[in-house]
C-alpha cells in the first residue's frame, strides 16, 4: 500500500474516533436527560370523609393550631396535615395532633420533583393535586 492511502486510512479512523468522542460528550453531558427525579412526601392524614363539609369542618377545627388541607383521595375527602418533604416535620405536626386530641395516620408517597416543588412554594394543594391524579 502506498505511504498516501495509509496515512488517509489511519486520518479517517482518528477522525471518526475524535467525532465518536464528541458526539458522546454533547449527548451524555449537555442536553438534559428525561429522567424524573424522585423524592418522598411525608403527611398525616387526619380524616378521610364521603362529605366534603364534613372535611371542611376539621380543616377549619384544624386550621387554629395547624396547616390543614382537603385533597380527594379515591373517592373520599382526605384531610392531611403535615406535608413536607421533611419527615421532621411530619413527627412535630404529629406532636400538635395529639395535643388536640386526633388521631391520625402516617403517610408518605413517592412523587416527581415537580409535586416536591409545588410543596417548597407553598402550594400544598396543586401538590396533592397531582398525588390524588397519580394514584
Amino acid at each position: 500500500m502506498k505511504k498516501e492511502t495509509k496515512l488517509t486510512y489511519i486520518s479517517g479512523i482518528s477522525m471518526s474516533l475524535l467525532f465518536s468522542m464528541v458526539y458522546y460528550l454533547v449527548f451524555a453531558y449537555y442536553i438534559p436527560s428525561n429522567e424524573t427525579i424522585e423524592s418522598t412526601l411525608y403527611l398525616n392524614q387526619v380524616g378521610l370523609f364521603a362529605s366534603i363539609d364534613n372535611a371542611n369542618a376539621l380543616q377549619v377545627e384544624l386550621s387554629d393550631e395547624t396547616e390543614a388541607y382537603v385533597y380527594l383521595y379515591e373517592d373520599l375527602y382526605a384531610v392531611v396535615s403535615g406535608v413536607s418533604k421533611d419527615l421532621t416535620i411530619r413527627e412535630e405536626n404529629a406532636v400538635i395532633l395529639k395535643e388536640l386530641g386526633h388521631s391520625y395516620v402516617e403517610k408518605s408517597f413517592v412523587v416527581t420533583d415537580e409535586v416536591i416543588k409545588y410543596v417548597d412554594n407553598n402550594e400544598v394543594e396543586k401538590a396533592l393535586e397531582m398525588i390524588s391524579n397519580q394514584d
